[in-house]
């Protein structure tokens, strides 16, 4: 279904992750914690510590009284990707000492990313060599993408595993070690993030469109592999299932149907409850991507489309557009909560990278016909150019926006989420540890407690400034522009006076603002 690559592809393919890699790794430093990735510091930390009691006293270790010591803290989630955080954390940081703490935890995200952008390009293979090529630099070349990169989060971690669990699935029809290989791959995404319950339902719906082809056609072998690696993964990464699995399976599959939806800003409009806007997606997609490569994806997905209606499309085309319909489509029934921006339905936006990857090699060539391969590099490089000016904001990459909103500015005044996850507040730590008088209370707004623990861990913030609660009866507050939270904006006013003291703007526009009685 897919290509098989050389070894210069191969060779290609490890250079591609080696550079994704390398570049997350330089560029980390500069990216603050957002407040789940506190939470997951905290994770990783108890689960590496499970693993230590597990080699000391493997009894006591697999006691539920144990197991729930360590594996409680953010039980909402699986696993596999806490466990490889706190792990490399305890190696790299406590007993290597490396790295600093955030890092420590990053680096298998960092591995992740990297796994991304081969399979990007080993995906982008079925067209050519430059489809690939152009496939995971347009991923990456969105500001918003590598920002997420950078975080011990899953959003990138699920997007490595789906589009992995596709590149197996594409080759398991040859291949009986690549049906094992999907059904491996499947399960540590499973163990990853929910999202991967949608894989097996669209992958059984390529399946009957394919199939219909044939008049008899056998059930792939990679469903049975996914059917038994799945939840075998799922369970043996997660000790918290170990015991009263199935009611605490029960309980993880209700939290996320039933999930709590956070006030989002949307064109104006502050969206609190659903029904949600069913366009809500695209539109966020449209603004929120440069403009060239939003428009090089939307090309990409016409162009399935047009193969699709003259019956000249290929089995790999409908794997990759129906999973990237699915992605999307997701968050367009009104009721899926919709906070958190691209990055749920990243996923989606990996594949249309790939799909728009033919598009722009197919127009070079068409264009200069006796000297495509110049013609696509030329070529793809102009639609890239975007992606690469904005990597400037990348630093703060949830408040990126593409030319179609007019960048930050055209994006505030459209009535757009402006940032969200607390990272932003890295702007202002250099003024709160120069100017703060010792022992003062200081309210971060978003940030966790976790997130501000790790900050003076990594000696980012100083260790006597109280993290505190109360905005009212605190001595600063690093307020975070968002418009569900204006009236504490107006209770710092009240307090401090209307001029902060320090802040972030970004293209002029606000995003952090540090209220305090010092000056």
């Amino acid at each position: 279904m897919t290509a098989i690559p050389t070894r210069t592809d191969r060779a290609i393919a490890i250079a591609l992750f080696s550079a994704t890699f390398a570049a997350l790794l330089w560029t980390a430093p500069s990216v603050g914690f957002p407040r789940d990735e506190g939470t997951y510091f905290a994770a990783g930390e108890r689960t590496a510590a499970w693993v230590g009691d597990l080699f000391r006293s493997p009894v006591a270790a697999l006691s539920d009284a144990d197991i729930r010591s360590h594996w409680e803290w953010n039980h909402e989630h699986p696993g596999l990707a806490k466990l490889l955080f706190g792990l490399s954390h305890a190696l790299f940081t406590d007993r290597l000492h490396w790295t600093n703490d955030a890092t420590g935890f990053r680096l298998p995200a960092f591995a992740f990313a990297g796994l991304l952008s081969a399979m990007l390009y080993l995906l982008g293979l079925a067209h050519s060599r430059g489809a690939g090529f152009f496939a995971a630099f347009a991923f990456w070349l969105c500001p918003r993408h590598f920002f997420h990169g950078h975080l011990a989060c899953f959003d990138v971690p699920i997007t490595a595993l789906w589009l992995a669990t596709l590149y197996a699935y594409a080759r398991s029809h040859a291949s009986h070690a690549w049906a094992i290989t999907t059904g491996l791959l499947f399960g540590c995404a499973l163990a990853v993030k929910h999202n991967a319950y949608f894989l097996p339902p669209v992958l059984v719906l390529h399946f009957l469109v394919t199939a219909r082809r044939v008049r008899w056609h056998p059930i792939p072998r990679a469903f049975v592999w996914m059917a038994v690696f799945g939840p075998l993964v799922l369970v043996a990464t997660w000790p918290w299932l170990w015991h009263e699995g199935f009611a605490r399976w029960r309980w993880y599959l209700g939290f996320h149907t039933t999930h709590v939806n956070y006030p989002w800003f949307y064109l104006g409009r502050l969206l609190r409850e659903p029904p949600f806007p069913i366009v809500y997606p695209l539109v966020v997609t449209a603004l929120a991507t440069p403009l060239s490569i939003a428009v090089a994806m939307l090309l990409g997905a016409l162009r399935w489309s047009v193969r699709t209606a003259r019956g000249c499309a290929t089995d790999l085309e409908h794997l990759l557009a129906l999973n990237a319909a699915l992605c999307l489509g997701l968050f367009m029934i009104r009721s899926t909560p919709i906070f958190g921006g691209l990055k749920h339905w990243m996923p989606g936006l990996a594949i249309l990278c790939v799909l728009s990857g033919g598009v722009v090699v197919e127009a070079a060539r068409a264009a200069w016909p006796s000297s495509p391969r110049a013609a696509a590099l030329a070529l793809g490089a102009l639609v890239l150019v975007p992606g690469a000016l904005g990597m400037r904001l990348s630093t703060y990459g949830t408040a990126y926006y593409g030319e179609l909103a007019g960048g930050l500015p055209g994006a505030a005044t459209l009535g757009m989420q402006r940032q969200f996850w607390s990272s932003h507040v890295t702007a202002v730590l250099p003024t709160l540890n120069a100017t703060t008088p010792r022992g003062a209370r200081v309210n971060f707004h978003e940030v966790t407690w976790d997130s501000s623990a790790y900050y003076k861990r990594d000696r980012l913030l100083r260790n006597d400034i109280q993290y505190w609660n109360d905005p009212s009866t605190a001595d600063a507050v690093a307020y975070q522009w968002h418009r569900e939270f204006r009236d504490a904006e107006f209770m710092a006013w009240n307090r401090f006076g209307e001029r902060p003291i320090a802040g972030l703007w970004l293209d002029e526009v606000p995003q952090i603002a540090l209220y305090a009685r010092w000056k």
